[in-house]
């Protein structure tokens, strides 16, 4: 979901900067280095042809903001999955009605019967509260392993 949003954002400013006039290769590359930048931070060395990175992905041309979706699939997944523990099995007959319902209307719409709040923040941190159980999760597992393996 991360790697995902780093390349929504570096579409984002692409498209911003065009607004503003002409957009040269070294311009989009730029962007791709700054939004990767602010991803990786100091964990990862970018070398200078990295730069160039952004253009062996096609859908940046073909597919604009696919990216987005992935994004926006996996944060509802775990808002959801954060609905379902807290009201059990009562959630589990309106989210069968939610996955048959498929691609038929809005995420919005689609979403109401579930009692969601598409526009609510207290929903959608949910899914970041599910993200932050993960990551908590897996420091604690390496504090274990770190344990039985000293080095």
């Amino acid at each position: 979901m991360f790697r995902q949003n780093v390349l929504t954002r570096f579409e984002q400013a692409v498209f911003e900067q065009r607004r503003k006039g002409r957009l040269t290769s070294e311009a989009v590359c730029q962007a791709w280095i700054e939004a990767n930048g602010r991803y990786y931070g100091d964990a990862v060395e970018m070398r200078e042809g990295y730069r160039w990175g952004w253009s062996y992905i096609p859908h940046f041309i073909h597919t604009r903001f696919y990216c987005y979706s992935y994004v926006f699939g996996e944060l509802l997944v775990l808002c959801l999955y954060r609905q379902y523990k807290e009201e059990g099995a009562a959630f589990v007959s309106r989210y069968i009605g939610l996955l048959e319902a498929g691609g038929s209307n809005s995420p919005e719409s689609l979403l109401k019967p579930l009692g969601v709040d598409f526009h609510s923040p207290t929903f959608w941190q949910g899914g970041f509260d599910e993200i932050r159980n993960l990551v908590e999760r897996a420091q604690e597992l390496a504090l274990i392993r770190e344990k039985l393996e000293p080095p």
